[in-house]
């Protein structure tokens, strides 16, 4: 081969060569090009999602903060005590309502976090940014579910709360009867038959409202205590009916019979054991734990995950940022 062949053959390589840098530059340039454009595109979008996940999360603070406000009833059978705790039921209550509010708002965030993730998957992004929507989409999932088992325990708790109330009351109603009853029977001791029978005729009426209470706390959760509960008051019309007897048998000055019924009706008295919210506890106590404290365990769970796959979709963000 010739000297003037060699030359023509290696400037034609090197034509070739300059053709392929050329072009690789031009395509490498313009792939960075289309990164940066697509990411100048889809920043917008990730920032209005950063906004409300902020939002979100400051509404989450306040839904936790407002949840260990709420607290099991204590059992503390004294009626200032008992009287708080029917009022602190009541609070609770509203307390549920704020939270309730909070989760519909945090609803309305992750409505525009999904539209947000819609019109993300509906751009131009580059390579890596699927993966990135991926685990947006799996937060998303995880706080909806998290949102859900809230709600659930909620209702948990007001349900504990409402039945709670009713328990407290007729406890607190019972104490009373238990009060006048005594001063009753003290009076029928002393002989002073006509005030015994007005305060006789008091119990009738506070048994009247345990028995109300205790019904209406029997139609929200039905507690075994409850039966003991129903049968004392039933001892307690029973034993008040004698004693009304009592004096009508004195006023009609049969005080022989009217001793040897009250003598009857104070045996009965002391037959009845008496049901103490202390004797609530163990089934309290159990429903709490089923229903109100595993949950919150399942809640704690979730906000670990999502935590996790923030730090997961925060990582991927900073790795893929634009120089």
């Amino acid at each position: 081969m010739s000297a003037k062949s060699n030359r023509m053959k290696y400037a034609a390589i090197a034509v070739v060569l300059i053709v392929v840098l050329v072009v690789g530059g031009f395509l490498a340039l313009r792939s960075r090009t289309q990164t940066r454009t697509q990411v100048d595109e889809i920043s917008p979008v990730i920032a209005e999602i950063s906004k409300e996940t902020g939002e979100t999360s400051t509404l989450w603070k306040s839904v936790e903060s407002k949840l260990e406000d709420l607290r099991a009833i204590d059992t503390s059978y004294d009626k200032t005590r008992m009287t708080q705790e029917a009022d602190y039921c009541e609070t609770a209550r509203s307390t549920i309502a704020d939270i309730k509010n909070d989760l519909d708002s945090i609803t309305a965030h992750h409505d525009n976090v999904a539209k947000s993730l819609q019109d993300l998957a509906a751009m131009e992004v580059p390579d890596w940014f699927p993966e990135y929507l991926d685990l947006k989409n799996a937060i998303l999932d995880k706080d909806r579910e998290r949102v859900d088992k809230v709600k659930e325990m909620l209702g948990n708790l007001d349900t504990y709360y409402m039945f709670s109330e009713k328990l407290l009351l007729a406890m607190i109603a019972e104490y009373d009867m238990e009060e006048v009853l005594k001063d009753a029977v003290d009076m029928v001791v002393e002989e002073d038959y006509a005030g015994a029978q007005e305060q006789f005729e008091k119990a009738a009426d506070r048994n009247s409202e345990v028995k109300g209470y205790a019904a209406e706390a029997s139609s929200i959760l039905t507690f075994n205590y409850l039966d003991r509960l129903e049968t004392n008051r039933e001892k307690a019309d029973a034993v008040i009916q004698k004693y009304i007897e009592v004096c009508d048998l004195a006023d009609k000055h049969s005080y022989n019979d009217a001793k040897e019924l009250a003598e009857e009706a104070e045996e009965d008295y002391r037959s009845i054991q008496r049901v103490y919210l202390s004797d609530f506890k163990p089934e309290n106590q159990a429903y709490w734990k089923e229903n109100i404290g595993s949950i919150g365990d399942d809640i704690k769970e979730l906000g670990r995950q999502i935590d996790d796959l923030e730090y997961q979709a925060a990582s991927l963000l900073e790795k893929n940022k634009p120089d």
